[in-house]
């Protein structure tokens, strides 16, 4: 049966079914108690408090990716970094970061900003393949930015992993921090890059205008203090994460329907409904997957590995 079960796996693969549902294939033939592992998983995620603010952060991201605050942010970004050489190539980085910081995918950011960023690279006689690979390394990025969306699960997972350890002890944001230095790094790594390629093919930048600068950055403020509300109360020792999460998802459709007037009732629940059916994807991915490891501990698979590299 478990040769077959490996013919029927390798077939699912080959034929492009998701992996997710080959993981859960897997579960399901090879558990000798399905039931009681799924059971454990789900129960040990959806009763963790801190998944509360998943849905909370990525429905803002999705409520500014639906409204014009990327036009605004790659406005006020071009006034303030288009005079620099590869400055066009750092407000593609930063923008991107931003919004998958929140979104919690790339794929959103794109959509988002790629309409925005792709022409305004290639105005400046930047190549496709280059163009393309910054928008995209740029949504990557803010993977690594708080709200960051993987480091609130990894978070849960390890939480739930330490438990019944001594002097075992995992903060969120510690784990927020730990990105910010790599994560800067990688930006100013790959800004520099762009200036590179911007000296190396002697690209013309735009001028430095103080108006401009002056007008964006009164037109993008309340955007631009996003970050502040989210952290502020929670660094402060104010809130926690899930008060955190529900204070700037409220902040976010209130500037977004009331200030800028760029979200109407009919458009936040589609946003809703897309947000959060990107969540739940990523918490059956991750449920099958906690299930798949459950599995191959329970079967000594790690041991076995072992005994095999000896």
């Amino acid at each position: 049966n478990e040769n077959k079960f490996r013919f029927l796996s390798l077939l699912l693969a080959l034929l492009g079914a998701p992996l997710f549902s080959i993981i859960g294939t897997m579960s399901i033939f090879l558990s000798p108690s399905t039931t009681s592992i799924f059971v454990d998983v789900v129960d040990k995620l959806t009763s963790h408090s801190l998944f509360i603010p998943l849905p909370l952060f990525t429905f803002a991201g999705y409520v500014l990716s639906e409204s014009k605050a990327p036009t605004r942010i790659v406005r006020f970004s071009k006034a303030l970094l288009g005079w620099m050489p590869g400055g066009t190539v750092f407000i593609a980085v930063l923008s991107c970061a931003f919004f998958t910081a929140f979104t919690g995918a790339s794929g959103v950011t794109i959509v988002a900003l790629g309409g925005l960023l792709y022409p305004m690279l290639k105005q400046e006689n930047y190549s496709d393949t280059f163009t393309l690979g910054m928008i995209t390394i740029g949504g990557s990025l803010g993977m690594l930015f708080p709200p960051s969306l993987p480091m609130i699960l990894y978070g849960v997972i390890a939480s739930n992993s330490m438990q019944g350890m001594t002097n075992a002890t995992l903060q969120i944001k510690d784990l927020f921090l730990a990105g910010l230095i790599p994560g800067t790094l990688t930006l100013l790594v790959v800004g520099l890059y762009g200036a590179f390629q911007n000296l190396k093919t002697e690209i013309t930048t735009s001028s430095f205008s103080f108006q401009e600068l002056k007008e964006s950055t009164k037109a993008v403020i309340p955007e631009l203090l996003i970050p502040f509300v989210m952290l502020g109360g929670y660094y402060g020792g104010v809130l926690q994460l899930t008060e955190s999460a529900a204070v700037t998802a409220l902040y976010v459709v209130l500037i977004e329907k009331y200030y800028y007037k760029d979200i109407q009732y009919k458009q936040l629940i589609n946003i809703t409904q897309k947000s959060m059916v990107l969540i739940g994807a990523i918490l059956i991915i991750l449920m099958l997957a906690m299930s798949m490891t459950n599995l191959m501990i329970l079967a000594k698979v790690l041991g076995r590995l072992g005994f095999f590299w000896k």
